[in-house]
């Protein structure tokens, strides 16, 4: 009897060591931001502006600085948005006749502290399809109905590059 009782408290002791243990387990993960796309959508039409578009990413990163915020100069980006859209049966680099528009934007700092440490999850990224103000060059400028997708990529404040990730589709300008 005193042998079953002394197997039980030591079953119940490692069981209780093994339960302790596992909420101490940190994930491992590289410190080269990981993203991958989740979803596009449009998520706001306004005729005579443009599109509101979301883009959902998963991402990873193993010591969590990614993420900017007010300290770092307005003119950084960490997260960089190349449009490419459809047409004629190609997939072409969309390079705008507007001057200076881009797609690429920041990202909110996703660890308020600067401990270092593993993060994961989702966020959305947003961004403005404007409404061509002009007959812009069709092969070259996003226009009405056109479908559009992304390569996407970010950058963490230590410098680390993600992969790029191609977004799916979305048809702008509807309205």
């Amino acid at each position: 009897m005193r042998k079953n009782s002394l197997m039980a408290t030591l079953g119940i002791t490692l069981l209780v060591l093994f339960l302790s243990a596992c909420d101490k387990i940190v994930p491992n993960f590289d410190k080269t931001p990981y993203i991958e796309p989740r979803d596009i959508r449009v998520t706001q039409s306004l005729p005579l502006e443009g599109d509101s578009l979301v883009i959902t990413l998963f991402f990873r990163d193993g010591d969590g600085d990614l993420g900017i915020d007010g300290t770092d100069s307005p003119f950084d980006f960490d997260c960089f948005a190349s449009p490419y859209k459809k047409f004629e049966g190609r997939e072409i680099p969309v390079v705008s006749t507007i001057p200076g528009l881009n797609y690429n934007g920041r990202i909110p700092r996703l660890k308020n502290d600067d401990k270092a440490g593993p993060i994961e999850g989702t966020l959305n990224y947003r961004l403005q399809v404007f409404y061509p103000q002009q007959d812009l060059e069709l092969d070259k400028d996003i226009q009405r109905n056109d479908t559009i997708f992304f390569w996407i990529r970010v950058r963490d404040r230590s410098g680390n590059f993600s992969d790029s990730v191609r977004t799916g589709s979305v048809v702008v300008l509807t309205k």
